[in-house]
């Protein structure tokens, strides 16, 4: 069948089934030939912009109501899944290269950021190792959603041979409530293939990720000149009511079972107003995004 969805959507749609592994993926009555209850529902995507799989888990033999002590094994099997939601809810990290920059002495770094959502505030903080001792530091324009972006950071030339190895952390203005900080890391190796997806990290466990949290917060770190496009001025920090847009689950807390991924809307990135990031609700919640 032809695509029915705007180009954009559809990839979204397509990356999510690629990381979920299933074969199949689309509405209920195309793939069942019949729709059911819980499956997610058109008037989702349609009236809210909100993109959203349903996939069917559970244990082989505890059919749709698995007992309790199976649920654990069922959450570790799908955890995979809940959290490539999270990371396309906002900033994803994707697709990043490194490769000579425009002089002697600069590395030029190229990624993308496959989420739905722009990253919170107006930079990012960037770190990236594999250029001497320490990593190399910087800000650059916050990343519209969907969107490519590139700049460059210093680099020795002995440290950009072939193959050299380079780790890329990034971590957004999010609140200081939010503790510890997430960054978002991925590694790549000169004139090599695109870096696997991006991981998690946490300055209290990687050092680049250290690096890069405390870049965020010196008034001195160099602002780095970056192509793309960035987010605009005056879109952050404004409130609405609404239903909330995030994947269920609390990061740093324990998952519990989730039957339905809900990917944030396309029209709004949305960060609970208290500490807690990427919980379902429906309150008011801070938005940030055009």
């Amino acid at each position: 069948d032809k695509p029915t969805l705007p180009t954009d959507d559809e990839a979204v749609f397509k990356e999510l089934a690629e990381v979920f592994g299933f074969d199949r993926y689309g509405p209920a009555h195309k793939l069942l030939g019949y729709t059911a209850s819980g499956e997610s529902d058109d008037w989702f995507y349609g009236a809210m912009g909100i993109i959203s799989m349903s996939p069917e888990i559970g244990s082989e033999s505890g059919g749709f109501y698995s007992p309790v002590e199976e649920i654990p094994g069922i959450v570790h099997r799908n955890y995979r899944r809940i959290r490539h939601a999270l990371h396309k809810t906002g900033l994803e990290l994707r697709r990043v290269t490194c490769s000579p920059g425009s002089s002697a002495g600069m590395m030029k770094m190229s990624l993308k950021n496959g989420g739905v959502g722009a990253g919170f505030g107006s930079h990012a903080a960037v770190a990236v190792g594999g250029c001497g001792s320490s990593p190399v530091t910087g800000k650059i324009a916050q990343i519209a959603r969907r969107s490519d972006t590139d700049f460059e950071v210093q680099c020795p030339a002995e440290n950009m041979s072939p193959g050299k190895s380079h780790k890329i952390c990034i971590v957004e203005q999010i609140p200081a409530s939010v503790t510890p900080a997430i960054c978002r890391c991925a590694e790549t190796s000169m004139g090599g293939e695109t870096s696997k997806r991006a991981e998690w990290a946490t300055p209290l466990e990687d050092d680049t990720c250290r690096a890069a949290v405390r870049s965020l917060t010196d008034p001195n770190t160099e602002i780095l000149i970056s192509s793309g496009v960035a987010v605009e001025d005056g879109t952050t920090s404004v409130y609405c009511d609404g239903i909330c847009v995030r994947t269920c689950g609390v990061i740093g807390h324990t998952l519990a079972a989730v039957l339905s991924v809900t990917v944030a809307s396309h029209r709004l990135g949305c960060l609970p107003s208290g500490s807690d990031i990427g919980c379902c609700c429906s309150q008011k919640v801070q938005c940030s995004g055009g």
